[in-house]
């Protein structure tokens, strides 16, 4: 997981999976799913509001990530998980509500992302360094859901991404 912040006081985003996992299947996102969701636990998040990213909040046959997003909503509300989960979700409708709100989209999650469940390696990847390089986002970057967390960062981090990011280890154990 990545857990990014802008500001000190500013709500954090966890952003799954930009390092790990390079094109998890539906198993392993489930699995990264229940992670997160822990994690946002462990930093005082109670009931986390995942959104399951895609390109679209529509379910459509040619946007497999959409298919993926519906399953694991679906999934999710089976197994008891103790979060509020919604998928597919583009990421315009997971972190603004007027977005949602224009687009119609009324769910628990829509607008208000704690976690951002990424399809892929490229998305999460993608986003995390777009957050860092265009917003001035902080990244601490930590494994989760092994024997012990993995703390992980780049070569061309920050110091305090870096402090961040063993922080962020040390909540996760």
């Amino acid at each position: 997981v990545w857990h990014m912040t802008l500001e000190k006081n500013d709500k954090p985003f966890i952003i799954t999976d930009g390092a790990l996992n390079v094109l998890p299947k539906l198993e392993t996102k489930m699995h990264i799913l229940k992670n997160a969701v822990d994690f946002a636990k462990r930093i005082g998040i109670n009931k986390p509001k995942v959104s399951v990213l895609s390109a679209t909040e529509e379910v459509l046959e040619s946007v497999p990530s959409s298919l993926d997003a519906k399953e694991l909503t679906e999934r999710a509300k089976k197994e008891g998980v103790d979060a509020d989960v919604f998928g597919p979700m583009a990421f315009d409708n997971s972190v603004s509500e007027n977005a949602a709100e224009i687009k119609g989209i009324k769910n628990a999650v829509a607008g208000k992302a704690d976690i951002l469940l990424v399809p892929n390696v490229e998305a999460g990847n993608g986003l995390v360094k777009m957050m860092i390089y265009f917003i001035g986002a902080c990244a601490a970057g930590v494994v989760v859901g092994g024997k012990v967390p993995v703390v992980i960062t780049s070569r061309a981090d920050s110091a305090p991404a870096r402090l961040a990011s063993i922080a962020a280890a040390i909540v996760a154990i």
